[in-house]
């Protein structure tokens, strides 16, 4: 029996991996913005089987690099880092990952096989203008990755961590956290998977997506602070159940008569056991009255 990883992809859906419609979007949405900059490197630590890293490929500019960092199911020298690698990404393989890449754009990305802690030897300083953090879930590794990242974004650059809220990566938690409360990142959005921030103003940015949001395909959003600094909260938006088609005129009325029908001979009944005792067949009375009025209208009436 073959494993998702020895399955050939046609088309993006099919790609193993958590990569869901708000962060698709707000990928081409951050990666777009940045088309008028100079060329930079985007950077994505913890590729799996490229479901994000063919999204990040879309937005190769003339000039640019773009470099995916994994192990690849090699085995990392820390033996918890070595577990978590083992249970998390068994099936993850270079060869799956580069055949799932190249089904979908020309040419490979620079691949660094190894952890991501040697990002740097990668990727020069200042040089990244989109960075996508998905690599190790332990604290230590997750906190040196953000550390990396500080010193690899530009001005203007984005930094995207993921699992920052999963309740089986709490230690990404932690130190996404941290970093906003002591390192210098600044929130600018977060989805039900991924933190969006940056290590400067993140004023332009969130100007510019409180501009996007409201036209943006099948997202919800609202604005939230944090120590008094505005974050977005972005999500799918859910479908909106489908108001009940309204009955016809006639059809309702046709049901109502129906009722009223069966309710006749019941009524009957009971005025037939009334007159036995002297009383006035009120009932029928009321309800022929009922039946003559529904007889005269007519719907549009």
């Amino acid at each position: 029996m073959n494993s998702h990883a020895d399955v050939v992809p046609t088309k993006r859906t099919e790609i193993p991996g958590w990569f869901y419609w708000e962060d698709r979007l707000l990928f081409d949405f951050f990666l777009s913005r940045q088309s008028g900059q100079e060329p930079g490197t985007l950077v994505e630590m913890g590729v799996y089987l490229g479901k994000s890293a063919v999204a990040i490929g879309d937005h190769i500019r003339e000039g640019e690099e773009f470099v995916a960092c994994d192990l690849f199911g090699a085995t990392p020298e820390e033996a918890d880092n070595a577990r978590e690698n083992t249970r998390s990404y068994s099936t993850l393989t270079r060869d799956a990952f580069e055949r799932n890449y190249l089904t979908f754009h020309k040419e490979l990305p620079t691949v660094a096989h190894c952890a991501s802690a040697r990002i740097t030897e990668y990727v020069a300083e200042k040089s990244a203008r989109f960075v996508h953090v998905d690599a190790s879930h332990l604290f230590e590794h997750v906190h040196l990755d953000l550390r990396n990242t500080r010193a690899l974004l530009r001005d203007g650059g984005i930094a995207v961590l993921d699992d920052y809220r999963s309740e089986h990566t709490p230690g990404v938690a932690a130190a996404v956290w941290q970093a906003v409360a002591v390192d210098g990142l600044v929130p600018i959005c977060v989805t039900p998977t991924k933190f969006y921030g940056c290590f400067e103003d993140a004023g332009p940015h969130l100007d510019a997506l409180r501009t996007w949001l409201p036209d943006a395909e099948g997202l919800w959003w609202e604005e939230q602070r944090i120590h008094d600094r505005p974050v977005l909260r972005v999500t799918k938006a859910k479908k909106k159940p489908a108001a009940p088609k309204p009955a016809e005129p006639e059809a309702a009325l046709g049901d109502i008569r129906a009722s009223l029908s069966e309710l006749s001979a019941r009524v009957q009944r009971i005025d037939a056991r009334l007159a036995g005792k002297g009383s006035r067949p009120l009932a029928s009375r009321a309800l022929n009255k009922v039946r003559r009025t529904l007889a005269g209208r007519r719907p549009g009436r």
